[in-house]
């Protein structure tokens, strides 16, 4: 077998047949002395993953952060989690991150995604349905490395969308995108592209585009409306949210309960939209002090007038991934350090409801004096007042000023020294010498 991390062997005290041991991410149990291992867990929960995407079979296939490509045993429903595995060996691939895996929708045995670092990878492609993947190739046999993003299949105009690059052809040539592509999932002839400040849309499959708006903050997440083609939603660094319909801009932020955390910069990272409600979205993010968890998921049921934090949701460092299941009431939420949770978001909903419904008719009742559990509700009778007493200690701070002068007084001492000063001068004199005289030549 081939995996990740292959960790120590348990065996049950009370039967030695039993044992289990956890090999990557899955727990396997025996209970045959280890002839026969299944899983007893499902394989994905402490996961890091990029995208959930639901096959045509019901199936859920996973772009892990570091594992590769997995996929569920068995079609998701009815609240059933089944196990999942990683595609490694024989599937023709390896392990690495996968940003995201997209289904031709005329033919689901058709797949695309890649494997490798963060942000990029290699493209590889299966038309078996997930049996075997090959990697991708230009003319020169150089793999295609970039990013998949939010891409999408086009079969009736043979594209194929990926945030790097786009085939035109069904996948047999590849042209690299001079920028980033996302596909509208209500009509993929809109494109949209963001840099760090700007938004442009096309409407001609990615051949012209034009600029429709700026967020006063630099883009950090976005993500197309699956309701109307018109409208693009982006998160940002400063904790807002921004909605694009067509080039009208609207700015969600702390008044409408986006706001920082703790002093401290709540950035939005991703957004997730309800394929049934189009006024139900959800947004996550990373605080921007390095190190601290995010306060944890924002969700608006009225198109982003009001967010809240969902309570009970675990902060994380980074939300990767919000998607709705196409067939449950559910969230899927992939973060890139508390693995994979799921959000039962209506009946969380008819929880909390249940309780306010139960409270206003309590008040409802006491205050009109109706009928309450056998029993009628009389007036109230006022008893002799008794006297709490509450000590508080209030500490108050007085000020008191000490004045202090300080002099200086600068003393001048002169030192009387003494060296010696050399001056030099010069003179010439003449001397005559008398070597005989003209007397005594004759």
């Amino acid at each position: 077998s081939q995996g990740y991390y292959a960790e120590g062997l348990g065996v049950s005290e009370n039967d030695p047949l039993k044992a289990y041991f956890s090999f990557g991410d899955i727990v396997y149990q025996t209970l045959d002395g280890g002839k026969n291992w299944y899983p007893y867990c499902s394989g994905y929960s402490v996961n890091n993953t990029n995208n959930f995407v639901w096959g045509p079979d019901g199936r859920i296939w996973f772009a892990f952060v570091d594992k590769g490509i997995g996929v569920a045993d068995e079609p998701y429903g009815n609240g059933v989690y089944p196990t999942a595995r990683m595609l490694y060996g024989d599937a023709g691939i390896s392990h690495g991150t996968s940003g995201n895996i997209i289904i031709n929708p005329k033919n689901t045995n058709d797949m695309l995604s890649n494997l490798g670092n963060w942000s990029t990878g290699d493209y590889v492609r299966t038309l078996d349905g997930g049996k075997t993947w090959t990697y991708l190739t230009d003319e020169n046999g150089k793999k295609i490395h970039g990013a998949i993003g939010q891409g999408a299949y086009y079969p009736e105009k043979n594209i194929i969308y990926t945030s790097s690059y786009t085939s035109y052809d069904n996948g047999k040539t590849w042209q690299k995108n001079d920028r980033n592509f996302i596909v509208s999932p209500v009509d993929k002839n809109v494109i949209y592209s963001v840099t760090e400040r700007e938004v442009y849309r096309s409407d001609d499959c990615g051949k012209t585009f034009v600029e429709i708006g700026t967020p006063v903050s630099s883009i950090k997440g976005y993500m197309a409306d699956c309701h109307d083609a018109k409208t693009f939603w982006v998160g940002c660094y400063d904790g807002t949210i921004v909605k694009f319909e067509d080039t009208k801009k609207t700015t969600f932020g702390e008044a409408n309960g986006l706001s920082s955390w703790g002093g401290v910069l709540y950035t939005i990272t991703t957004l997730g939209q309800d394929p049934k409600n189009k006024d139900h979205l959800v947004a996550g993010g990373k605080c921007t002090r390095q190190g601290l968890k995010s306060p944890g998921l924002y969700e608006t049921w009225n198109g982003g007038k009001t967010w809240e934090i969902v309570p009970g949701m675990p902060g994380t460092k980074i939300f990767t991934s919000l998607v709705f299941s196409p067939v449950s009431d559910e969230i899927f939420i992939g973060t890139c350090s508390n693995g994979t949770f799921i959000y039962e978001y209506n009946n969380y909903k008819k929880y909390t409801e249940g309780i306010l419904t139960k409270m206003r008719q309590y008040l409802n009742r006491f205050a009109e004096g109706q009928t309450m559990q056998g029993g009628v509700m009389s007036n109230p009778i006022n008893e002799a007042v008794q006297q709490r007493v509450i000590n508080r200690t209030f500490v108050h701070e007085v000020p008191h000023t000490c004045p202090i002068h300080t002099r200086i007084i600068n003393h001048h001492v002169y030192r009387h020294t003494y060296r010696p000063q050399y001056t030099c001068s010069e003179e010439n004199t003449v001397s005559n010498v008398q070597c005989g005289s003209c007397c005594q030549f004759r």
